[in-house]
């Protein structure tokens, strides 16, 4: 089968972050489709390939940090770009497209008007409900149509893949054909994770005889990092000095919360500049706990974060501050916790069970393992995802 894969931000390992899509383009290819990606790029245009699948890179320059109206000129720019080499390209036998933004999905809507060619359709964050109900989309007339596209995206997928079981519902209630929706969540890589534990490095220091707590991942406003540096200057104050939080991260925010860490002193937290899927695999074991970090927002909480499986692969004690899907999972499989992100010292109250109790703790990291294992493996979830393509 002949599949063009629209992911607006698709990465290697070897840029970082979320990486789902490369592992799905590979099964893909391995499983005997022609697999083609289309996808942006801040400096250059042109294809490259990637063992079995080819990428073609649209330049549209983009960055976290970029606010809302330099956003939607980027999903316009790279909308028109993708458009122009889709239908001049040899007819596919499906057109793939994961979100967000969601205009990858009218991108495909379109292609599917004009030219009659079926897709399938991923989605990765509720769009427009995230926007809304952070208040980033105040226009009227820009929500009205971004709702209406929403729902004309799902009905007219052959098939729709949720990333989680709240935003398999919720797009279940939005269209007639329940049976199309699929839910396949993130994975977790138990074969490239370790659960390994190191307690030197010399890369970072400060973290040699400490329990350490690592967060990976963005810095933008649905993240609300700000409350990890919050539990930071609670535990500097109160006196908890074995406890250390490891921040490897990028975005918006980034800069106000090293500010604010700067103006408390904190010395228990380290920074470090984003870095590619190696580099975290080697960081999370530095580590005894991942935290994963939402903003007080319940559309958010449907999300499937990468972090969070990265650490259950690694066999992390997993802390959340925020309710939802993945607070019920943790809590069935006994291999974290919850805490009010607005209360630090429940953090601590929490956290110190098990850091006086090293059995405690490492039967929970064992069970983080085993949720990576049962739940979301790697594996299992891609061949589940091929099955569509069959």
């Amino acid at each position: 089968m002949r599949i063009f894969y629209v992911h607006q931000y698709f990465k290697t390992p070897q840029e970082g972050g979320a990486i789902r899509s490369w592992h799905l383009a590979n099964a893909l290819a391995a499983d005997g489709h022609e697999v083609t990606v289309i996808t942006s790029h801040n400096i250059e245009s042109g294809v490259r390939h990637f063992g079995n699948f080819r990428v073609c890179y649209i330049k549209v320059a983009y960055d976290n940090s970029f606010g809302f109206t330099k956003r939607v000129r980027a999903f316009l720019s790279f909308f028109y770009k993708a458009f122009n080499v889709i239908i001049s390209d040899k007819r596919p036998d499906i057109l793939f497209a994961t979100s967000t933004p969601l205009t990858v999905g009218i991108l495909v809507l379109l292609i599917k008007k004009l030219k009659g060619f079926p897709y399938f359709f991923e989605v990765r964050d509720l769009w427009p409900l995230v926007p809304d109900e952070m208040g980033v989309l105040k226009n009227d007339f820009i929500l009205k149509a971004a709702y209406f596209f929403e729902k004309r995206i799902y009905k007219n997928a052959d098939k729709v893949i949720a990333l989680s079981p709240p935003i398999a519902s919720y797009i279940s209630e939005n269209i007639d054909e329940k049976k199309k929706v699929i839910c396949i969540p993130n994975f977790s890589d138990c074969e490239y994770f370790v659960t390994e534990r190191k307690a030197y490095s010399e890369k970072y220091p400060l973290v040699n005889g400490q329990f350490v707590i690592g967060y990976f991942g963005a810095a933008g406003k649905a993240n609300d990092l700000l409350r990890l540096a919050e539990a930071a200057a609670y535990f500097k104050k109160t006196g908890k000095r074995n406890v250390v939080f490891l921040v490897i991260s990028s975005g918006a925010e980034l800069a106000s919360i090293k500010k604010f860490a700067k103006g408390y002193d904190l010395d228990n937290i380290i920074f470090s500049e984003f870095q590619n899927k190696e580099n975290i695999r080697e960081a999370l074991t530095l580590c005894d706990a991942s935290y994963v970090s939402y903003a007080d927002f319940p559309s958010l909480w449907t999300g499937s974060p990468n972090k969070f499986f990265d650490g259950i692969a690694a066999g992390k004690l997993m802390i959340l501050n925020f309710e939802g899907w993945l607070k019920e999972v943790v809590e069935e499989y006994s291999c974290g916790f919850y805490y009010d992100r607005l209360r630090p010292e429940q953090l601590w109250e929490k956290l110190e069970p098990y850091l006086n109790n090293s059995e405690l703790l490492e039967k929970a990291q064992i069970n983080s393992r085993q949720l990576a294992l049962e739940k979301f493996s790697k594996k299992e979830l891609a061949s589940k995802f091929l099955t569509l393509f069959r």
